[in-house]
């Protein structure tokens, strides 16, 4: 009976800890789930395209059922900025290269990307949906060569990332457990232990 309750404590820390430090997931299909933001990349094939169509592809996509896919926000989290130049870690795309992907500034050496569970991913800059100005003279971009968020003219052309909230795999959304659904499971099974020593008493 110790041996089982040594094990069932085991595989519920392991499980905390894998949940704790897993952030990218690859979920296949060239989907990857970011736990920390709670939204999933999808990368797929990348082509250059302008904005307007960039947006236009991204209306129209549908993975696994699932639609309501968009580009990604250069705003910080928090609702402010945009940041400008490098190190901002602040927006989504931001967020994945710096603190996900483990990628530096790198003003000098363009394409030494970090891209790892990413396949498609490309040094160079990917198209945001934050516009730039009001009328638009520009949209923000963020360029994975170099690890800077910059606005360029609308008509350019730009590779592109496209994002959706919640954990999505290559057939749909996927359930994903709550910190506290695994502690309340946790518990009720030791639970379940300790009543059985209880009764073999």
């Amino acid at each position: 009976m110790k041996k089982l309750f040594f094990i069932m404590s085991f595989i519920i820390v392991f499980g905390f800890t894998a949940l704790g430090n897993a952030t990218l997931i690859d979920n296949g299909g060239n989907l990857i789930y970011d736990t920390d933001l709670n939204i999933t990349w999808y990368n797929p094939v990348n082509v250059a395209r302008t904005w307007d169509e960039a947006t236009s592809w991204a209306t129209g996509l549908n993975v696994g059922g699932v639609t309501g896919w968009r580009l990604p926000s250069s705003m910080n989290q928090d609702g402010t900025g945009p940041c400008e130049g490098y190190n901002c870690t602040g927006s989504e795309m931001g967020h994945l290269y710096y603190t996900e992907l483990g990628n530096a500034a790198n003003p000098d050496a363009a394409n030494s990307l970090i891209s790892a569970p990413f396949t498609n991913l490309v040094g160079y800059s990917l198209w945001s949906s934050t516009l730039f100005d009001d009328p638009p003279r520009g949209v923000w971009t963020f360029h994975f060569g170099f690890g800077s968020q910059d606005a360029v003219g609308l008509n350019n052309v730009c590779y592109t990332l496209y994002v959706h909230s919640g954990n999505i795999g290559p057939d749909g959304p996927i359930s994903t457990p709550e910190p506290a659904t695994m502690l309340l499971l946790g518990l009720g099974l030791m639970g379940l232990v300790g009543v059985r020593r209880k009764f073999k008493k």
